[in-house]
């Protein structure tokens, strides 16, 4: 089952991308709006906040994932659009900002924006 991300999914603001679809607002997300093509990393987080059912069969590969910069500044930047929007989409927003956490501290060890409930 796919769930719609947070603040509607339009069909047309999604780009292929090696035989795969990718919300076009999440790549600018998660890039920091970077025009240049995505890297591995960014679009397997991109599966993920696409479709976060999909998290549960993705996770041996996020946790593979290299403790990059920019990988924890896409989750860092994903966790402040879901603060700042949370009131128009309170359980999609929640479902990413949970998302976005658990990969954080899982790679990372702890959150940069703290969030400690």
């Amino acid at each position: 089952m796919r769930l719609s991300p947070p603040g509607g999914d339009n069909l047309n603001d999604r780009i292929e991308i090696s035989g795969r679809k990718y919300s076009k607002r999440v790549l600018r997300i998660l890039t920091g709006g970077d025009n240049k093509s995505p890297t591995e990393d960014i679009l397997l987080l991109a599966r993920v906040f696409d479709n976060p059912t999909e998290f549960t069969y993705l996770l041996e590969d996020v946790l593979k994932l290299k403790k990059l910069k920019r990988v924890r500044y896409a989750l860092l930047r994903m966790q402040v659009e879901c603060q700042l929007h949370m009131n128009e989409d309170m359980e999609g927003y929640s479902r990413w900002l949970w998302i976005a956490r658990t990969i954080e501290k899982a790679l990372f060890g702890s959150l940069l924006l703290g969030g400690e409930e």
